[in-house]
């Protein structure tokens, strides 16, 4: 209801997050910090308490992240917005007519989301998973979400470097 969500704000806006949003903050300050420490991936050093965590691609307009998305799922993707819709579908198409050579790099089907109602598009891999999940389910997603933003690091950067 409307009081609870100014009371929410209000709290937020006073410095204090809700207990999910700690959770949100530990989970990818853990991930940012394995990043960093272990596979020169970021310089990145802290993180918000939120839902996802996007890395810079080294590409102008192209990111690289991970997210919690409503509905029990989890996710890596290639996020692509440059500011306008038609680049960042050509850039998604040109992607695209080597999807089969990447998957096979990737060594996983992905969602080619062209998003073609909205200005970015976005290339995913999505699983089941929640921030409420036990402690060693989310070991275990933190380690595939490790694994697979080094996979889109390795496969996806040379090819947007040459694109772009």
């Amino acid at each position: 209801n409307e009081r609870r969500k100014a009371r929410v704000g209000a709290s937020q806006s006073r410095g204090q997050v809700s207990a999910r949003s700690e959770r949100y903050r530990i989970f990818f300050q853990t991930l940012i910090d394995e990043l960093r420490s272990n596979h020169n991936f970021t310089r990145a050093t802290k993180t918000q308490a939120q839902s996802w965590y996007s890395f810079a691609s080294g590409v102008s307009g192209v990111s690289c992240g991970g997210a919690f998305n409503r509905g029990g799922q989890a996710h890596v993707d290639d996020y692509i917005d440059k500011g306008e819709a038609e680049p960042n579908k050509k850039l998604l198409d040109d992607l695209h007519s080597v999807a089969q050579q990447i998957e096979a790099k990737i060594g996983e089907q992905l969602l080619w989301e062209r998003l073609d109602n909205r200005r970015a598009s976005r290339i995913a891999l999505k699983r089941s998973a929640s921030i409420d999940d036990d402690q060693d389910s989310l070991r275990e997603l933190l380690v595939w979400m490790r694994t697979h933003l080094l996979k889109f690091k390795e496969v996806f950067r040379p090819r947007l470097f040459s694109i772009a």
